[in-house]
């Protein structure tokens, strides 16, 4: 398999997934994919930050918590010089959130990679959100980080420690 070259974000980038962030993503009204104002109101901190964008997300415990659905998960995009910084950075919240039983948290760095979720030629999509509908969506280094929690306090805190992480790398 061949190599995919590095891609991180630029500020050209950053307005790209800004503008179908604001324009498709917080207007989504699709039940499946539409973001509840608590989610919403996270995601804008986080994309608040220059050098951190939000690509790919699910909060769990809004609204709903389930047995079947205990994963939360944020994919985010980083200026180059962020990587090591955001490595560091999260180190405790991953200490956090594995030190306690019933739990599971990783980070993953992701190069660029195809869009799994493309839906070629769906014009007749009522949802226009990039992660749809554009094929080189996640063609850019990215890290995922998953947690897996009993309650969905524990979920709760989990993105309100993320909001506070990313929010303050700079």
């Amino acid at each position: 398999m061949e190599h995919i070259k590095d891609i991180y974000l630029t500020p050209e980038l950053k307005e790209y997934y800004m503008k179908d962030f604001n324009e498709n993503v917080l207007t989504c009204q699709h039940e499946s994919w539409r973001l509840d104002a608590a989610v919403a109101d996270l995601l804008i901190q986080i994309n608040d930050n220059s050098h951190i964008q939000s690509l790919y997300s699910k909060c769990c415990g809004r609204p709903v918590f389930t047995s079947d659905g205990n994963e939360s998960y944020l994919e985010f995009a980083y200026s180059k010089e962020f990587e090591a910084k955001i490595i560091e950075d999260f180190q405790g919240i991953l200490a956090k959130y594995v030190s306690q039983k019933y739990q599971k948290c990783t980070l993953e760095l992701s190069a660029p990679k195809e869009n799994s979720n493309w839906r070629f030629n769906d014009v007749e999509s009522p949802i226009k959100m990039a992660c749809l509908t554009d094929k080189n969506y996640f063609m850019i280094n990215h890290f995922e980080i998953t947690f897996q929690g009993s309650t969905p306090d524990k979920h709760l805190q989990f993105w309100d420690d993320l909001v506070q992480t990313l929010h303050l790398i700079k």
